[in-house]
């Protein structure tokens, strides 16, 4: 997990010429600085000045703790949905064989065919039956 930290905000120009803004990132623990100095500064500052200080002190170490808890939900999250795609793959690749397995598996004939089958009780078959029946009664069958 990375360090949180704030950034300082350089601004050049005047009210005629537009303004250019730079970030320049902080090191992580400046923020707790930056805390102490303004509220250092807020006690040495009386009156409304003093106030606004505390205030953003107070503001700066809430938007840390809310930046370093949204961090960790994101790592919690993103670990989540890691475990998650691994498993879909991992049920999806079970799945798939499943599918080969059974379509490549001979089917036993059905109740209905066994039916029509007599001879599959007795372990026979009607195959050679209908082939010898066809040649017996075909135009072209000679007389036995």
């Amino acid at each position: 997990m990375s360090p949180v930290g704030t950034a300082a905000v350089i601004t050049s120009g005047c009210k005629h010429h537009p303004m250019s803004v730079t970030v320049v990132p902080l090191p992580p623990n400046s923020s707790s600085e930056t805390t102490d100095f303004l509220r250092r500064m807020a006690s040495m500052v009386s009156g409304r000045n003093g106030e606004m200080l505390l205030r953003a002190a107070a503001l700066i170490e809430s938007l840390s703790q809310r930046a370093m808890t949204a961090e960790r939900l994101y790592h919690h999250e993103h670990e989540e949905n890691t475990r998650n795609t691994e498993l879909r793959e991992a049920g999806e690749m079970a799945s798939d064989e499943e599918h080969v397995r059974a379509t490549s598996a001979p089917h036993p004939p059905s109740l209905r065919a066994q039916r029509s089958n007599p001879e599959s009780f007795r372990g026979g078959n009607l195959d050679g039956l209908v082939a010898r029946l066809l040649a017996m009664t075909s135009p072209t069958a000679r007389p036995a």
